[in-house]
């Protein structure tokens, strides 16, 4: 039976969340749902990803609290049975715009970014504090709210007062269960082509969240190790700064920045190691990703979806945040292990697509 199924997003750039609720969507789609995806901007990177058989509503307003009138309008037109929305702003005005339809349908909104990052303590008045207060008033109406780790739960428990059992934990979905590790291409990269090289490799936005100068400084811990090099896919802010520092460090050569690539999973089966390096993360997708083309992992303490993917540490080593004396040690350490990856891979199936897109449904149901 066709499930009437509509996923509220702000845009389609190119972030964690964005791509999270395009995976959803396009499973729904192909599952033979009807499915609408409601934006405020019809833009991003993501926007092609979409399958075509479902259907784009656009607000077309640059601030998310100006769609409320659109949002509640589609709500009335379209009718739909199931509301899935992410990001704590757009899921309170889902559910404020919920309490202007009197017919029942029900709504999952998830929690994508630890709150300790905003809510700990925000000055009275200010935007977050109000934020803070909006959550504590509207999430209870939700049907389902979903977070990603059992420490994030505890989180929103603690700053929001949040009833435990209203929160259920559901990981990001990221891996497409029909795909295997041949389905990825090697690499053609002078590093990845000479066997004498041991390939480090970090993903992600090149902003100090991340964690990069951390990982560039490990690099300086290891130079009795010439062997072992760097390569960091992404872009941002930060990239003269964290280049300069690898000169700084005297590894300039040993570290190269191959900027933004469709393909990171690519990347990630040809090294020999993937670092997650950041200070914080509200789950850590490309750690699932990396598990799921078998390739090694070393990951900081950056919140609980980083420790709960490690499985507290079974499958590679956890190290503490902007701690680049640990981290050199652990990459040193697994780089001369012999790593199980039968065992990462077997590990990575928590993660498929379909798998996590029917818990946001059956956990409603």
């Amino acid at each position: 039976m066709k499930r009437k199924i509509c996923i509220v997003m702000f845009s389609f750039f190119g972030r964690g969340v964005e791509r999270s609720q395009v995976r959803m969507a396009n499973y729904y789609s192909r599952n033979g749902d009807v499915v609408d995806v409601v934006c405020f901007q019809d833009t991003g990177v993501f926007r092609n990803e979409l399958d075509q058989n479902l259907k784009i509503h656009c607000l077309k307003v640059n601030n998310s609290k100006k769609g409320i009138i659109g949002l509640i309008r589609y709500l009335w037109t379209h009718k739909p049975e199931y509301v899935l929305s992410a990001q704590d702003n757009i899921n309170v005005l889902v559910l404020i715009a919920r309490l202007f339809c009197p017919w029942r349908f029900k709504v999952s909104v998830s929690c994508r970014v630890s709150p300790i990052l905003w809510a700990r303590k925000p000055k009275l008045l200010s935007k977050n504090w109000l934020m803070k207060a909006l959550v504590r008033i509207f999430y209870p109406i939700a049907n389902q709210i979903v977070v990603l780790s059992s420490e994030m739960a505890q989180e929103y428990v603690t700053l929001f007062g949040l009833p435990s059992k209203s929160l259920s934990v559901i990981h990001n979905p990221v891996l497409d269960s029909s795909k295997s590790v041949s389905d990825f291409s090697f690499v053609d990269h002078p590093w990845f082509n000479d066997t004498k090289k041991k390939v480090v490799l970090g993903v992600g936005n090149l902003s100090w969240i991340k964690g990069f100068d951390t990982l560039i400084r490990a690099l300086g811990n290891l130079k009795h190790r010439p062997d072992i090099v760097l390569i960091i896919v992404g872009e941002g802010s930060l990239l003269d700064e964290l280049k300069q520092l690898a000169f700084n460090l005297g590894v300039n050569e040993r570290v190269e920045f191959v900027g933004f690539k469709q393909n990171s999973m690519d990347y990630m089966r040809s090294s020999d190691l993937f670092v997650l390096s950041s200070i914080s993360e509200g789950f850590g997708n490309v750690l699932v990703e990396a598990i799921g083309t078998g390739c090694p992992v070393v990951s900081t303490r950056c919140g609980g979806g980083a420790v709960e993917i490690m499985e507290n540490g079974k499958l590679g080593y956890l190290v503490p945040i902007s701690n680049e004396a640990h981290l050199s040690v652990a990459i040193e350490k697994t780089l001369d292990e012999e790593v199980d990856k039968e065992k990462l891979l077997e590990s990575s199936k928590r993660f498929y697509i379909d798998h996590i897109s029917e818990q946001y449904i059956s956990n409603m149901s």
